[in-house]
């Protein structure tokens, strides 16, 4: 008996043109965060990722992400909020 096969590109991409174009902007002007712009937005934390990458609007680099979190620690261990605006 063959199998039945099930397409899946029906239940893949239910946001829209809109949610992302206006999930991509509050992470590029506002500074949220990828993972919770994709979870205000419905829409998944990697694709919003590539798209912000292939549009130039963020750039992920493990060494400039690993700096960026470490100096994000010291400045909060501190307390200064000034170093995390530079």
């Amino acid at each position: 008996m063959p199998n039945i096969y099930k397409r899946k590109s029906l239940e893949r991409a239910k946001w829209t043109e809109e949610q992302l174009k206006s999930a991509m902007s509050t992470v590029k002007d506002e500074g949220l965060s990828v993972h919770q712009a994709g979870k205000t937005y419905g829409i998944p934390r990697k694709t919003l990722e590539r798209k912000l990458v292939k549009f130039g609007c963020i750039h992920f680099s493990p060494e400039i992400h690993k700096y960026q979190l470490e100096k994000q620690k010291v400045c909060c261990w501190r307390g200064a909020q000034q170093c995390l605006e530079r």
